[in-house]
């Protein structure tokens, strides 16, 4: 099974209050480890879900295209809001 690993901060201080890149990269390859699943990992630096449309974030546009192709089964983020402010839409 593959994973995909997203990992995103919008400004500098999620990094300084341990929401960094690194930490959730951390976090993601323990998870995925202690689950045994393969992963595969995307870093979106300074992109806002809050203000940026899906379109402005490549990271997480090849996480769908290869969801769709089978290819990731599943995503790993630390926090829901990593993916988008309104989980509804």
């Amino acid at each position: 099974m593959t994973c995909a690993i997203y990992i995103r901060v919008s400004t500098e201080t999620q990094a300084e209050k341990g929401h960094s890149l690194d930490a959730q990269e951390k976090e993601g390859i323990r998870i995925c480890k202690q689950n045994g699943w393969d992963y595969q990992i995307f870093r979106e630096a300074g992109k806002s879900a809050y203000k940026d449309t899906l379109d402005n974030r490549p990271e997480i546009q090849k996480i769908l295209d290869l969801a769709d192709e089978g290819k990731i089964e599943y995503c790993f983020v630390t926090e829901l809001d990593r993916l988008s402010r309104n989980p509804i839409t």
